[in-house]
């Protein structure tokens, strides 16, 4: 296995889980098409920042969702079309609107085609 899908395995490992109030949803989950979805819920007004990696932990892009309301149902839609068959990893990070931390969830996607 290379270093940097290693380290990428390690972190991912090591992480911890995201609270419990944060809820994701990344679907189709392996994705067959051109676009992926991420539904959330945030529990308090919120920005999401979604970020992707390539299987050798490569930034591949982002994309931001700002000023969610608590407790309504959010989506992100990702363009697929750029990326080549195999396994990428996506982090989601929220940052409420009244906290300075961070919370970080990391998952796995799959594209088939």
């Amino acid at each position: 296995m290379p270093a940097r899908s290693l380290t990428l395995a390690l972190l991912l490992a090591l992480l911890p889980p995201a609270a419990a109030s944060q809820s994701f949803d990344l679907y189709p989950n392996p994705a067959t098409g051109g676009q992926a979805h991420l539904r959330w819920v945030p529990d308090a007004p919120s920005t999401l920042s979604l970020s992707l990696f390539n299987s050798a932990g490569r930034f591949l892009g982002s994309q931001s969702l700002q000023g969610a309301a608590a407790g309504v149902t959010q989506t992100l839609s990702l363009d697929l079309r750029p990326l080549a068959r195999g396994v990428y990893y996506w982090r989601a990070q929220v940052q409420a609107n009244a906290s300075p931390s961070l919370s970080t969830t990391w998952g796995k996607l799959a594209v088939y085609r």
